[in-house]
């Protein structure tokens, strides 16, 4: 199998769900180079400045305005939107004035402001998964509706993890979409062990 699959199924193991491959006793990595990238993506949290307001625009798309239980889902897409907004800024402008612009990848400063974005979006984003559940849509919306709650889930999970940037060694990468806030966990390597 390949490096992303075998790191699935240990997470699967260590998670105590049930395991992606047969059982062995002895495992060959090969291409062992490339294993740190594989470990990196699946270990690694990351939070793109620009899938905020995609997924804001998402559920702006299929919602009618407000649930049955009158809660307006379009203001809480907003308020999302514009809490990634805040975030990123805050990141950027934390960045040491010396830093080279061109740089790929840049510094994270996760002080209190930031992690308290981090929090709102994960408390906005819970709430619009139930405002969600407590809406009408269009039959042939039920799939985009599902697939934003699972995004937002995802999302929520996210900035969760990021919040626990303690154990976490961040970084900013800039690309032409916008700041990419990524991390792994600073026991990379006793996990892999």
């Amino acid at each position: 199998c390949n490096h992303n699959y075998y790191l699935a199924d240990v997470l699967h193991r260590a998670s105590g769900k049930r395991p992606l491959l047969p059982h062995y006793q002895l495992v060959v990595i090969d291409e062992s180079h490339k294993f740190l990238d594989a470990a990196r993506q699946m270990y690694g949290v990351t939070l793109d400045e620009a899938e905020l307001p995609r997924l804001a625009a998402t559920i702006h798309s299929f919602t009618e305005g407000k649930s049955l239980s009158g809660v307006n889902i379009h203001r809480l897409a907003k308020k999302l939107e514009e809490q990634g907004k805040r975030l990123f800024g805050r990141l950027w402008n934390s960045l040491p004035s010396a830093e080279d612009d061109e740089a790929e990848r840049l510094p994270a400063n996760l002080d209190a402001d930031a992690t308290r974005h981090l929090k709102t979006i994960a408390g906005i984003a819970t709430d619009i998964i139930a405002a969600l559940a407590d809406s009408l849509v269009h039959a042939r919306h039920r799939d985009r509706k599902a697939q934003a709650v699972w995004e937002l889930e995802n999302l929520k999970n996210r900035a969760v993890a990021l919040r626990k940037h303690s154990d976490l060694v961040c970084w900013l990468e800039q690309s032409e979409d916008g700041l990419t806030l990524a991390s792994i966990p600073k026991n990379l390597d006793e996990r892999l062990y």
